[in-house]
C-alpha cells in the first residue's frame, strides 16, 4: 500500500450519536470532515407504571467479571457532550435532506433539496433508522418494521422521589436498575446524570397507543391517559410516578430489521441505527453506533490513500458485524415479553447471585453450570473467534490425552504379561522336582501301584488310571 500525507475528505450523513461520534474519531485522525444532519441541532428532549416488583439487581457483586463498566450516561447530556467535541475538528451543516446520492467513481457525493453539493473521498451514512441514504449504498435493504410495542419516557428528579413514602424504596440505594414486567408491558427505571435523575421507560403494546409514526422526529407526544390505562393495577409508588407526569408524554414506536446485505459499497459505509437498529432493551445502541465509528477511524488513519478506502471500509464489515449481530441477538432475547412462548429470556430466578428478592433479601439459587451455559458465557465475553480457537484446544489437549492414556494401559497391560511368564518359568523346575520325588516313593513302596484302584467313574477310565499307574511302577522299579 502507498502512504499519502494529505488527510481525506469525508463526509457524515447525520449528526446524532453515530454521526458526533464518526465526525470525532475521524477529526482526530487529521481528516477533513464535514457532517450533514438533517434537522437543527438542538437539544433533545427527553421526557417520561401493576404488578409485584420483577427483581432488583445491584451490580456491585459481579462488575469485576466484565471486560469493561457498564456506564448508564442520559442520552441528552451525551449528545450535548459530542456537539462542541465535534466542532472542533469538523464542519456542520444543519437542516441538509438528501434529495441525491452519487456512488460512482471515487468521490461519492450527494445533493440536496436546496442545490447544494457536497463531494468526499468517503461518504458515511449515519442518519439513524429512516435513513436517507441506506438503499443506496446496500440496495434491496429490508426496511425497518414495527414490533408491536411503543414506549414512553420520563425523567424524574430522585430528590423529588425520596419526599414521598411510596417512591423511596425505588431510589433508597444507589447504582441500581429496577424493573417491573407483567405479561406483555413492562416499566425499567435506573438512574443517570451523576445520580440526579431516575430514567423511567414504560414499554407499552402498540394497539393502546394513539401516535403518529409518520412523524419525521424518533419521538412524539403521547397522551398521559394511555399510560394510566396500561398500567391500573401497578403499585401505589408507581401510581404516583404516573399523576407527576406531564400532560403530555414523549413516545417512540419500536422497529426491527433485517439484516442487511451490505454495509458498504465502494468509498460509501454505513453505521449505527442505519446498519443494525437496535431497540433499547439492554441500552447498547449508542454503543455500538460509538464502537463503529473508532474502527472506522482506526481503520482510516491520516496518510491512507483512496484507492484503498474501500477495503478498508469491507475490512471494517467483516471486523465489526458478528459482535453487533451478537449484542443485537441478545438485545431481542431481552425484549421478548415474560409470557413469550420461546422462553429463552433470562428469569429473575435464572439471574447469577446477588439477584436479591427485595422483599425477603434472599438470593435465588444460580443456574445450573451445564455446557451450553459455560459456551454462551464464553461467546458473551470473548465472542465466535476467541470462543472456537478454545474450543479446540480443549479438544486437542483431550485427545491427547486419551492418546496418552491408552499407551499407558498398553504398557501395564504389557508389563502384567511379563510378570505372568516370569512367574510360569520359576514354576516348572519345581513341578520337575515333584514328579521325580513321587517316582521315587513308588519304587520303595509297589503295594501303593498295585492296589486296588478306588477310581469312580465309568470302566475304561479306571483300567485307564491302572495301566498308567502300572506303567510308571516298571519304569520305577527299572530306574
Amino acid at each position: 500500500m502507498t502512504a499519502s500525507n494529505q488527510p481525506l475528505d469525508v463526509l457524515v450523513i447525520g449528526a446524532g450519536i453515530a454521526g458526533l461520534s464518526t465526525a470525532i474519531a475521524l477529526g482526530k485522525q487529521g481528516h477533513r470532515v464535514v457532517a450533514c444532519p438533517r434537522k437543527q441541532l438542538s437539544s433533545l428532549l427527553s421526557t417520561g407504571f401493576d404488578g409485584e416488583l420483577t427483581y432488583k439487581r445491584e451490580f456491585a457483586d459481579t462488575r469485576h467479571h466484565w471486560q469493561a463498566e457498564w456506564y448508564v450516561v442520559h442520552r441528552v447530556e451525551l449528545h450535548n457532550h459530542l456537539k462542541p467535541r465535534a466542532l472542533e475538528t469538523a464542519t456542520l451543516y444543519t437542516q441538509c435532506r438528501v434529495t441525491e446520492v452519487n456512488l460512482e467513481g471515487a468521490c461519492p457525493s450527494v445533493t440536496l433539496d436546496d442545490g447544494r453539493t457536497f463531494k468526499a473521498d468517503v461518504l458515511l451514512g449515519a442518519d439513524g433508522l429512516h435513513s436517507q441514504i441506506r438503499q443506496s449504498i446496500a440496495p434491496e435493504s429490508p426496511s425497518p418494521y414495527p414490533v408491536g410495542k411503543s414506549c414512553f419516557r420520563r425523567l424524574l428528579s430522585i430528590d423529588q422521589l425520596r419526599q414521598h413514602a411510596s417512591t423511596v424504596g425505588f431510589v433508597r440505594d444507589t447504582g441500581v436498575f429496577i424493573e417491573w414486567g407483567p405479561g406483555d408491558r413492562r416499566l425499567v427505571a435506573y438512574p443517570c446524570s451523576d445520580g440526579k435523575i431516575l430514567n423511567l421507560c414504560a414499554f407499552v403494546p402498540l394497539n393502546e397507543v394513539q401516535a403518529d409514526d409518520q412523524s419525521d422526529s424518533w419521538q412524539v407526544a403521547g397522551d398521559k391517559t394511555t399510560i394510566v390505562k396500561a398500567f391500573p393495577k401497578f403499585l401505589p409508588g408507581v401510581q404516583q410516578i404516573i399523576a407527576s407526569a406531564d400532560k403530555n408524554l414523549k413516545v417512540w414506536d419500536l422497529y426491527n430489521m433485517g439484516s442487511l446485505p451490505t454495509w458498504t459499497r465502494s468509498h460509501a459505509a454505513l453505521l449505527g441505527d442505519v446498519a443494525h437498529p437496535f431497540q433499547p432493551y439492554m441500552g447498547q445502541g449508542a454503543d455500538m453506533a460509538i464502537e463503529d465509528a473508532v474502527s472506522i477511524a482506526t481503520l482510516l488513519p491520516c496518510g491512507t490513500i483512496p484507492h484503498d478506502i474501500p477495503m478498508r471500509l469491507d475490512l471494517y464489515q467483516t471486523a465489526r458485524r458478528p459482535r453487533v449481530d451478537l449484542v443485537l441477538h441478545y438485545t431481542r432475547m431481552n425484549g421478548r415479553d415474560e409470557n413469550d412462548a420461546s422462553g429463552d429470556r433470562m428469569s429473575a430466578a435464572e439471574m447469577p447471585p446477588g439477584s436479591a428478592n427485595p422483599s425477603t433479601g434472599a438470593n435465588p439459587p444460580p443456574p445450573p453450570t451445564t455446557w451450553p451455559v459455560i459456551i454462551e458465557r464464553l461467546l458473551d465475553q470473548w465472542g465466535w473467534g476467541y470462543t472456537i480457537a478454545l474450543l479446540f484446544v480443549i479438544l486437542f489437549f483431550t485427545l491427547l490425552w486419551r492418546i496418552f492414556n491408552g499407551h499407558i494401559e498398553i504398557w501395564r497391560y504389557r508389563r502384567q504379561r511379563q510378570v505372568d511368564t516370569e512367574a510360569a518359568i520359576e514354576l516348572e523346575p519345581s513341578r520337575g522336582r515333584g514328579r521325580r520325588a513321587r517316582g521315587r516313593r513308588l519304587a520303595a513302596d509297589p503295594a501303593e501301584v498295585t492296589g486296588p484302584a478306588e477310581i469312580t467313574g465309568p470302566a475304561g477310565n479306571t483300567r485307564s488310571r491302572a495301566r498308567r499307574n502300572g506303567a510308571t511302577a516298571g519304569v520305577a522299579a527299572q530306574t
